[in-house]
């Protein structure tokens, strides 16, 4: 097994092709994990949801990816395509959001 030219590592690669047909909907998602480190160092996924406040179906698309010190979401109306939310920042300025919102009361 090779290394890789940029960290070194040996991690083994998977290379995985996808070809979908018709208008089904999924769930796509990863997790990059690193041995010895409790979360994973990169995540993503890209699904279908019913948005909270809407009720209305929204396509979520969320890259987090701790190494690079990165967060990427996009959510899109799904019938009238119109970008409803984007928000590309560094992870480490990235709070007070979803969970981690402060309580009221």
């Amino acid at each position: 097994m090779a290394s890789c030219p940029k960290c070194g590592g040996r991690q083994q690669i998977a290379n995985m092709s996808v070809d979908l047909k018709g208008s089904s909907r999924m769930l796509i998602g990863y997790q990059l994990k690193k041995s010895g480190v409790k979360k994973s160092i990169v995540e993503f996924v890209h699904r279908l949801e019913t948005q909270f406040s809407s009720g209305r179906k929204v396509e979520k698309t969320r890259l987090i990816d701790r190494q690079g010190n990165k967060y990427r979401e996009k959510v899109v109306d799904d019938e009238t395509r119109q970008t409803i939310h984007l928000c590309d920042e560094p992870l480490d300025v990235h709070r007070g959001h979803g969970s981690a919102k402060k309580k009221h009361g």
